[in-house]
């Protein structure tokens, strides 16, 4: 199969996956508000143990998936995730009570994972050389999906009722399933390959460049989830009225995506050319600048260009720690790196919100959290630029030298501790 006929589907499958879930999950609060008759005081836990039930047991369940799709393939983990979460849609389309749509929440969890097969899958076909605009390009479409998905619910919802967001969602995935099960193909493996390779997981986790991948990917992660559910909130401080603060925040959410979309093939293209790592962190410090300046913003405009330009900046982290654990795994245990890095995302997206929560509960305002993710952020990529393993460098470089993967090896074995001599 041509890679750049496998990259154009699954952009396009990763557009669908991303718009499908932001038409569904901003408008749970208001759904278990409005439709399942919850009273007022519970309105705020129960939407609390909804969205974190699914985080959770995402990632308990991804590296089981993970290592799944190594042993029997990846394209039918791609449609595991994809059908179960179809019905986990239509079960919110049905559900009459919290309690249910909680139980289904929890199934979703189960099934989340599309993500991480769809970058292995790509990997696969991608030649060494095209990796960085190949993770760039799926990034980009997954975010323009994100940007897209909000605007399309938020017009269903209130045209037709939320559960036809719930319902179109459904449908969406379920195409997006005929698609991939007509379109794609598995990638040819080695007979050696086909049973994946023993104890993947302890030799990833014991890898120093998986390590600060996962690092990298759970704290970004953590940074970005304190700042989200607080952005309506912040919005009115901003503009001093609450009557518009939801509009508003869905606004700032597509010019951070829409900037994240255009600028994630730049980065990618950046990473190959002058090395992954180094777009990685160059990108997360000017991220981190960038997301403590929007706590000054004096204005709805001002508010608006310092959230474009900090998605610009901040959409080459997540691209370039890809490509860096793409570059750092072989291909029969590539599934199983990338579901661990999505479970290390996972993690750091149920702390995000609750240290999002202390910290502008102790300040007494949210723009402290802007402030405290920012700097956060820039000291996290500023000891990283210092005290990363030689070997994430060394790694991040190889794409431009085009070394093959036996060379590759041999630069890892390098940096292994040498038995001594008698």
């Amino acid at each position: 199969m041509n890679w750049k006929i496998a990259l154009a589907i699954m952009s396009a499958a990763v557009f669908m996956m991303g718009g499908s879930y932001t038409m569904v999950i901003p408008f749970l609060p208001l759904f278990i508000a409005r439709d399942l008759g919850a009273a007022p005081e519970d309105v705020n836990l129960l939407t609390g143990i909804a969205f974190s039930i699914s985080f959770l047991i995402t990632f308990v369940a991804a590296p089981i998936w993970g290592r799944l799709a190594d042993l029997y393939g990846r394209k039918p983990m791609f449609l595991r995730s994809c059908f179960t979460i179809m019905i986990c849609y239509f079960l919110f389309f049905i559900a009459r009570s919290p309690t249910e749509l909680i139980l289904a929440r929890a199934l979703q969890g189960f099934g989340a994972g599309m993500l991480p097969i769809a970058l292995s899958i790509t990997s696969a076909w991608a030649p060494k050389e095209k990796i960085g605009i190949a993770m760039g390009t799926l990034q980009g479409f997954h975010i323009s999906g994100t940007v897209f998905g909000p605007l399309f619910g938020g017009l269903l919802a209130d045209s037709f009722g939320i559960r036809s967001a719930f319902l179109i969602a459904g449908l969406i995935l379920l195409f997006l399933g005929l698609l991939v099960s007509f379109t794609v193909k598995e990638p040819r493996r080695k007979k050696d390959e086909k049973s994946g390779e023993k104890g993947a997981y302890r030799s990833l986790l014991h890898d120093s460049v998986i390590l600060t991948v996962l690092t990298v990917t759970s704290l970004a992660a953590l940074a970005w989830l304190m700042q989200q559910p607080l952005m309506a909130l912040f919005v009115n401080e901003i503009s001093g009225t609450a009557e518009k603060a939801a509009s508003h925040a869905g606004i700032i959410f597509s010019v951070f995506g829409l900037a994240g979309a255009i600028a994630a093939p730049i980065w990618g293209w950046c990473g190959q050319r002058f090395g992954f790592f180094r777009m990685m962190v160059v990108s997360g410090i000017a991220g981190g600048a960038c997301c403590s300046a929007v706590a000054f913003s004096s204005s709805f405009g001002v508010l608006i260009a310092a959230f474009f330009i900090y998605g610009f900046c901040f959409a080459g982290v997540i691209p370039s720690a890809n490509s860096i654990l793409i570059l750092a795994t072989k291909t029969e245990i590539r599934s199983s790196a990338f579901s661990l890095q999505f479970s290390a995302q996972m993690l750091g997206s149920a702390i995000g919100p609750v240290t999002g929560g202390m910290v502008a509960n102790a300040a007494g305002n949210v723009s402290a959290v802007f402030i405290t993710a920012g700097l956060f952020l820039l000291a996290l990529m500023i000891i990283l630029a210092f005290a990363a393993p030689q070997r994430v460098r060394r790694i991040s470089r190889t794409n431009r030298s085009g070394l093959s993967d036996e060379e590759l090896r041999a630069a890892a074995a390098e940096d292994a501790p040498k038995a001594e001599q008698p």
